[in-house]
């Protein structure tokens, strides 16, 4: 039966429902979290992905310039001139390869990037796959185009890592995609570059396109970043996804983008020109003076989360009960409660009830890390080491 509306009774589209199925129930414990500690209770929120860092003040001071001299009319769709040239320079250094402004496309935000991308590759009947355990919102993209989901699982005991033949094996004639988010989201695990190499030659041979989000590229702990379009084999199928949320604390200005082929970039400017239009001139001047400004916050807001990572993961592992994972990058932490005779689901909730700190549920992402929880480390060091406190106080009161 087609959904309708509560209040007036009149029907809706199907895609309300598929939609809302894709992830939105994973925030109920966050979502609580928020209202406790906007009545002013002491909550701790690690539920979340939201940098605690101010966006750079150069940033800032560009965009209230370019709102003084009244840059606040209609943009182009999808985002030409100064800001396409100064994504397709850092993009042209960071992949290796030449990158001309007609392959920029810039969206509110990568997940903007991702839904008009996803609209413009798949048709109802096709097939997507995602690497789970998948962010939470992958599943409702493909819903809104009335595709399929097809869940290639990470291997957790191997540190979630890319296993290229079990894409292979989940490929049908109905693929028409791969979305690849490394590094990764939930886990914070980067893949090895012999398999990404696969996974890039393997899409090649099938005729199937390569969407990597790239979102925490900028926050490698060790080693370096390889996005598959960097690879030599890489070719036009590869379609990349970046954004400044998360490495210059601009989570709130929603600039995102995709560097793809220029006839893709055609098509994607079209569809964008019916969701969001384009983004706002002032916004793009920001974005303009984040990737040229040459500013030195994002290097310090790298070496903080690097820091307040060891931390945690220090006073957590001394927990015997839990099993902590180490992220390679990102901003969060996976943590394996199974030891404590609950689920990740039970545990977030009776953290939350009984010692004050949120976190966010695995079984959110996927059913085959219910054992987990992800942890946010978006608070400062004396946050982050307080919440370990309550939660060994936590688990030492379940007697286990």
């Amino acid at each position: 039966m087609r959904p309708s509306d509560a209040d007036s009774g009149l029907p809706v589209s199907d895609i309300t429902t598929s939609m809302a199925a894709g992830g939105s129930g994973a925030w109920r414990v966050h979502y609580r979290s928020l209202r406790r500690r906007e009545a002013g209770e002491d909550v701790i929120v690690l539920s979340v992905g939201d940098p605690d860092f101010d966006t750079p003040p150069a940033v800032v001071d560009a965009a209230v310039q370019a709102l003084r001299e009244s840059d606040t009319h209609y943009t182009v769709s999808g985002g030409v001139g100064p800001l396409a040239n100064a994504i397709a320079a850092l993009e042209a250094d960071r992949l290796g390869c030449a990158v001309t402004p007609s392959q920029v496309v810039t969206a509110v935000g990568a997940q903007n990037a991702l839904y008009v991308l996803f609209r413009a590759l798949l048709d109802a009947g096709d097939e997507a796959i995602l690497l789970s355990p998948p962010y939470t919102m992958f599943a409702g993209l493909a819903s809104a185009c009335d595709a399929t989901c097809v869940e290639v699982p990470l291997d957790a005991s191997a540190g979630f890592a890319l296993d290229a033949a079990a894409v292979a094996r989940a490929i049908t004639p109905c693929t028409r995609l791969v979305l690849a988010n490394f590094p990764h989201n939930p886990s914070g695990a980067c893949a090895d570059r012999d398999a990404l190499l696969e996974l890039v030659e393997l899409c090649r041979e099938h005729d199937i396109w390569l969407v990597s989000d790239e979102a925490y590229a900028d926050l490698v702990y060790e080693g370096e970043f390889t996005s598959p379009a960097s690879l030599p084999t890489s070719t036009s199928h590869v379609v990349v996804v970046r954004s400044l949320s998360k490495s210059h604390a601009m989570t709130g200005w929603r600039i995102g983008w995709t560097v793809s082929t220029p006839s893709l970039a055609v098509h994607l400017r079209n569809l964008i020109s019916h969701v969001s239009y384009g983004s706002p001139g002032f916004i793009q001047a920001a974005g303009v003076t984040a990737i040229t400004g040459q500013l030195s916050e994002p290097a310090i807001m790298k070496a903080t989360y690097r820091a307040r990572r060891d931390a945690f993961v220090s006073a957590l592992g001394e927990i015997g009960q839990l099993r902590v994972l180490p992220p390679q990058a990102g901003i969060f932490c996976m943590v394996d409660v199974s030891g404590t005779g609950l689920d990740g689901e039970s545990f977030s909730e009776r953290l939350l009830n009984e010692a004050d700190v949120s976190v966010l549920m695995g079984g959110a992402f996927s059913p085959d890390i219910a054992q987990f929880v992800r942890v946010s480390l978006c608070e400062p060091e004396e946050r982050l080491l307080e919440a370990t406190t309550r939660i060994r106080r936590f688990v030492a009161s379940l007697n286990v």
